[in-house]
This record gives structure tokens, sequence and C-alpha cells, in this order.
């Protein structure tokens, strides 16, 4: 029973860590230079192009209205496209995690491998 109160409390620790987290990096990206609208449409949009395309990202609205957004497509799964790719983030997370896990594995088994007999 103790150690399931101290779970318990361990997990609702995390909440307001967690909730920093996302508050900083959400500012991070704002603070970034540049308009990701203008970024994702190329040096040849024009002003309505991209006003457009403000409002379809969200970023005409508030930033506490963005910080929402930002947070329940977060829980979601849904992280957006890449400005490079313009492709969905999640799929490039996807393809790319077969490999991190690969090397992980890897990376365990030669440390227990050369850590047992050292």
């Amino acid at each position: 029973m103790q150690q399931l109160n101290y779970a318990i409390k361990r997990l609702l620790q995390m909440i307001p860590v967690l909730l920093c987290v996302t508050i900083l990096v959400f500012v991070m990206m704002r603070l970034i230079p540049g308009n990701p609208a203008q970024i994702m449409l190329g040096e040849k949009a024009t002003p309505e192009m991209v006003a457009a395309k403000e409002v379809e990202m969200g970023l005409d609205k508030p930033y506490i209205v963005q910080y929402g957004i930002f947070l329940r497509d977060l829980v979601t799964g849904n992280l957006g496209e890449s400005i490079q790719y313009s492709i969905p983030v999640s799929d490039l997370l996807g393809s790319r995690m077969i490999v991190t896990v690969s090397l992980a594995l890897m990376t365990a088994l030669f440390v227990v491998l050369i850590s047992f007999p050292l």
C-alpha cells in the first residue's frame, strides 16, 4: 500500500513538470525568428497567401488560445507538419524510430556483454 501511495504521489508530481516543459517549448518555438507561414510558403508568397496560411495555422489567435491548441494537438499526437519536408512530423519520427530503437538495443547488448566480464 505504501508503494502505491508513493507511485501515485510521483505521478501527480509529474503534472506540473510536464506543464512547465510544454510552456517552455511553446515559448521557445514562438521566440524563433521568422514567420512560420512565410517560411512554409517560400519567398515568392504574397502577403495575402501568408495571411491565409497564418489563419490556417492558428497564428492569428491570442497566445493562450495557441497554447491550448498546442496542448490539444500534443495530447492527440498531432505534431504538425514538417516545414522542411512537408510531411507530418509523426511520420518522420516513426520512420526514424526503427533505427533509433535498433541502435539502443545493440548498445545495451554490447554494454551487457562488455560489462559482465569486466
